[in-house]
């Protein structure tokens, strides 16, 4: 199931992204008219799964949804913003019924959270509201 949904909605299911990916789609995104960023992101969907309550979490494209935040806080030629940037999700599975603990061992176990830093180390406890599935008190 596709459907739009708005940037400010995902939530991360990883603890780092490659900043020099992200600030090279910023420059690219910045300078895209609102018919050209629209057009790529319509081709450009991004997974997610549906779970906690109703939440979209992402399983991929961290990058584009980043570089796509970032983009709508500065100028840009597309005159997007935060409040009305929105992208094409693509509904790998929907887990709405799952929340706390149980969606999070779902996606554990689907391997569908990345809870590794930037170098490959962790995992990052950093992140504990959302990894407290593994070890909970």
């Amino acid at each position: 199931m596709r459907c739009q949904v708005k940037i400010s909605d995902l939530k991360p299911t990883q603890n780092a992204v490659g900043f020099d990916e992200v600030n090279d789609k910023i420059a690219r995104y910045s300078a895209k008219s609102e018919e050209d960023l629209r057009d790529y992101l319509l081709v450009h969907s991004i997974p997610v799964v549906i779970g906690n309550g109703g939440l979209f979490y992402l399983t991929d494209h961290d990058h584009l949804a980043n570089a796509l935040w970032k983009t709508a806080e500065g100028k840009n030629a597309a005159g997007i913003d935060t409040k009305s940037a929105r992208v094409v999700v693509m509904v790998q599975h929907n887990r709405h019924g799952l929340t706390g603990y149980h969606f999070w061992k779902a996606m554990h176990k689907a391997r569908l959270v990345y809870l590794f830093d930037n170098y490959g180390g962790g995992p990052d406890w950093g992140i504990r509201f959302q990894v407290t599935f593994l070890f909970p008190k």
